[in-house]
């Protein structure tokens, strides 16, 4: 029968209406410094968005995430780093799926 998430080519996140939304964390963590990939550039990100690649490599995931009180993502997504804020993607299209603003300091 197949996994429910997944609809032709794109996944399919609707069922997570929990994770479609930006907000500011609660708690702030200082980490760190930030490294950005080659091409980087400032922006201010929102589910629905597409992340570029480069800015979603192995080296930016979170995988300790409950560390930073970020739930656990649903299958075939992942946490990434983006300067300050932790972003919910698609780890195969780089689909935002939620933006945690202001997670790391």
């Amino acid at each position: 029968s197949g996994n429910p998430a997944f609809i032709g080519p794109r996944r399919d996140y609707s069922g997570f209406r929990d994770f479609h939304r930006d907000f500011r964390s609660t708690r702030r963590f200082r980490i760190a410094p930030y490294r950005p990939p080659m091409g980087f550039y400032a922006h201010r990100w929102t589910f629905g968005e597409f992340l570029p690649s480069l800015f979603w490599g192995r080296n930016y995931w979170l995988l300790d995430f409950a560390d930073y009180g970020l739930p656990p993502p649903p299958y075939g997504a992942v946490w990434v780093r983006v300067g300050g804020d932790a972003l919910l993607i698609d780890e195969y299209s780089g689909e935002i799926i939620t933006v945690a603003y202001d997670v790391f300091y």
